[in-house]
């Protein structure tokens, strides 16, 4: 039996290469059509499939109704407050405009060259760089009195802190760097 469809195959394969090329290019054309069906219609099928299976194991989803008529509580006439937003500024100290008791100190932002208000936290950290190991770390007194009676070049502060209503900065972190 397998002989005889080896056979017929044979015989099969030596009526095609008989064809003239133009028959030999429909034939094949065909042959590819055919395969070609055939996998867009088992790729759609496993593609919903997938689908399927991920509506089942994720569920029925309730989304949030969005409210979008002019009663609504946003209008673009609305003012925005800007406080308790947290920055990460890049300062220039006035290291003359220090004040240990009050904790303070005015810097110029790189970016606006602005003059800013500084207010350091009690329990804020005084880094010499930045890194994900905060090790060491230093006290606002630390660099009081360091800055106090330098006499070197300027030092370049990255400040981290939340942006006050008064347009001052509460930080919670300083990276100091030598210039």
């Amino acid at each position: 039996m397998f002989s005889n469809f080896k056979i017929k195959i044979k015989n099969w394969l030596e009526k095609l290469r008989a064809l003239p090329d133009n028959q030999k290019k429909i034939i094949l054309w065909l042959i590819v059509g055919v395969v070609g069906i055939g996998m867009l219609f088992f790729w759609i099928k496993s593609t919903l499939n997938t689908f399927s299976n991920i509506e089942k194991n994720i569920g029925e989803m309730d989304f949030l109704k969005i409210n979008t008529t002019e009663n609504s509580d946003f209008s673009t006439n609305q003012d925005f407050e800007t406080k308790n937003y947290s920055v990460k500024l890049y300062i220039w100290p006035d290291k003359d405009s220090f004040n240990l008791q009050n904790r303070t100190f005015y810097a110029t932002d790189l970016d606006s060259k602005n003059l800013i208000k500084i207010k350091v936290l009690e329990d804020a950290k005084i880094y010499k760089k930045i890194s994900k190991d905060k090790i060491e770390y230093y006290d606002f007194q630390w660099l009081y009195s360091t800055l106090k009676n330098w006499e070197g070049p300027n030092w370049q502060f990255t400040v981290i802190g939340i942006l006050q209503e008064d347009g001052s900065i509460l930080s919670s972190e300083i990276y100091y760097q030598l210039q």
